[in-house]
């Protein structure tokens, strides 16, 4: 009986390539899901990181905003000036009444400056009187109750006094005689209500008076 020959070179060819091709194919599982599952990881690494960051930098923010101290706006007071006194990272809402702040004035500065409290129906104002002259110095704290009842103590500040900078301003140092220059409907002249008489309006007044 003739026995019949394989090729065993063209049938361990075959084999091998078929080998090859498991080898490769089991290779490749496992790799491709290290790589995705690396890139998953780093994926989500990534953005938690961002996240916690953004957290803290908001955080940050809200502390810093709540860590503002509150402190008077300006250092300088014009003569002829009356408008009211404010204060930096406090919101006039958040006092009520009248009472709630409380103005120090150094004692021996008290002969310089007088601070009115004045409640218009519109809110609470309290209003810089000079009495003394241009080139004074006048150190100014201040007391202030919130509406939830927190207590905030403002830094002593010392307010320059110095003369009208506006050509056109009347330089008036009485509050009082501010209020009483009314118009004929019975209503302050300071018709831009900036705490400011200007003259023209003032010699217009004086006319109506005199003629």
């Amino acid at each position: 009986m003739k026995k019949t020959k394989i090729p065993r070179k063209k049938v361990r060819g075959k084999n091998m390539k078929r080998l090859f091709a498991c080898l490769l194919s089991l290779s490749m599982i496992p790799a491709n899901g290290v790589a995705v599952f690396a890139a998953q990881n780093q994926n989500v690494s990534i953005k938690a990181v961002k996240t916690e960051g953004q957290q803290a930098i908001k955080t940050t923010k809200t502390e810093e905003s709540n860590d503002k101290k509150v402190n008077f706006t300006k250092d300088k007071i014009e003569i002829g000036d009356f408008e009211r006194i404010q204060f930096d990272n406090i919101d006039q809402e958040d006092i009520e009444d009248i009472e709630d702040i409380e103005f120090d004035i150094a004692e021996e500065d008290q002969d310089k400056l007088k601070i009115y409290s004045v409640d218009d129906g519109d809110g609470c104002e309290y209003i810089p009187e000079v009495k003394g002259n241009v080139g004074d110095k006048v150190k100014v704290g201040a007391t202030i109750t919130k509406k939830d009842g927190d207590l905030i103590t403002v830094d002593p500040k010392t307010f320059e006094v110095v003369a009208q900078t506006d050509s056109n301003v009347v330089p008036i140092k009485t509050y009082g005689l501010y209020k009483a220059l009314l118009n004929k409907d019975h209503k302050s002249v300071d018709k831009n209500n900036n705490g400011k008489i200007e003259k023209s309006i003032l010699y217009k007044l004086i006319r109506r008076w005199f003629v």
